[in-house]
């Protein structure tokens, strides 16, 4: 009986077998032009959209935060699974080792490059409700103020009313992370889904707060995050999202400017698979201790005096 040889799967064989748009549609995002309603969650407003990347790459792109990849970072999403497992999991789905040779089905439709999502604000004064939402994590005005942060009444996307304030619950607190422009992040911390709005997956939250050198930075998770430890003296960013890489320059830019490049991420399976990624690249990792908190901030909001004995101890193994 003769050998059969199974070929070593990578994203370049699967893409000689099946095309992109075929994945996105078996996995259940069907490939359209402009913005339309995510399939992936309750969507009440149209803030998903497509895009090609640089290097021809069809891009997904949730402008609510929630996801932001190819069709192989979607398979991993979906599955929870890491990327040989999502590889895997397409190959077997469509049958691509063991069947018939097949020509990748390509869609008629056309899709440009990156997409832009217009975000304008109204912000309002910082109140005692506001404050004192912030309080809880020990984060004072200044500091607020330091990274941009402002309370929002009205939210437009895509000159579209998303959020009014005067038409919604008035004990909600929503706040908006200024970048610049018309870039923004609209965080809703009281909902517990479309908690963020953002349209520029590339910045790096912090990234404008950190000071010209130091002896180490920390890359975590969240700007709440970043804030929280900056409350400490320790600087840090964050991409628009948990699932986003650092790119290689932005993270040569850190090694020159700190030296010691650290990561603080959830003590979950995403977090995890983070770490691991920036391990690779040289970055030192580093989780929450498994009797405290998910997180930093929450730590914070916890138990303010255990964070400071956490924040000791780091500084500590760092020198």
């Amino acid at each position: 009986m003769p050998i059969r040889f199974t070929p070593d799967l990578s994203k370049e064989y699967v893409l000689t077998r099946i095309s992109e748009e075929e994945i996105f549609d078996k996995y259940g995002v069907k490939v359209v032009e402009g913005m339309f309603r995510s399939p992936l969650r309750v969507d009440r407003h149209p803030t998903c959209r497509f895009y090609r990347s640089r290097n021809g790459r069809l891009i997904l792109h949730d402008f609510a935060g929630h996801f932001h990849g190819d069709c192989f970072d979607l398979v991993q999403k979906l599955k929870t699974c890491n990327y040989p497992q999502a590889l895997t999991d397409i190959a077997k789905t469509f049958n691509i080792i063991e069947g018939k040779p097949r020509t990748p089905v390509q869609s008629t439709i056309v899709i440009g490059p990156k997409a832009v999502c217009q975000l304008r604000i109204s912000s309002m004064d910082w109140d005692e409700q506001h404050l004192s939402w912030w309080e809880d994590y020990g984060v004072d005005i200044d500091l607020l103020k330091r990274f941009n942060v402002v309370p929002v009444r009205q939210v437009w996307l895509n000159e579209s009313l998303y959020y009014n304030r005067d038409f919604t619950k008035q004990s909600e607190v929503v706040f908006a992370y200024r970048f610049g422009g018309y870039d923004y992040k609209i965080y809703f911390p009281q909902r517990s889904e479309r908690r963020f709005l953002h349209n520029n997956p590339d910045i790096l939250q912090g990234w404008s707060q950190l000071p010209s050198n130091g002896d180490f930075v920390v890359i975590t998770k969240a700007m709440k995050d970043v804030i929280c430890l900056r409350m400490f003296g320790i600087p840090a960013v964050a991409p628009m999202a948990e699932t986003s890489v650092v790119t290689d320059s932005v993270l040569e830019i850190l090694k020159e400017q700190f030296g010691k490049v650290f990561a603080l991420y959830d003590r979950d399976k995403v977090g995890k698979i983070a770490l691991i990624n920036l391990r690779k690249r040289g970055v030192t990792p580093l989780l929450m201790p498994k009797e405290t908190t998910k997180d930093f901030a929450d730590l914070c909001k916890k138990d303010l005096p255990l964070a400071k004995i956490l924040v000791k101890q780091f500084v500590e193994k760092i020198y």
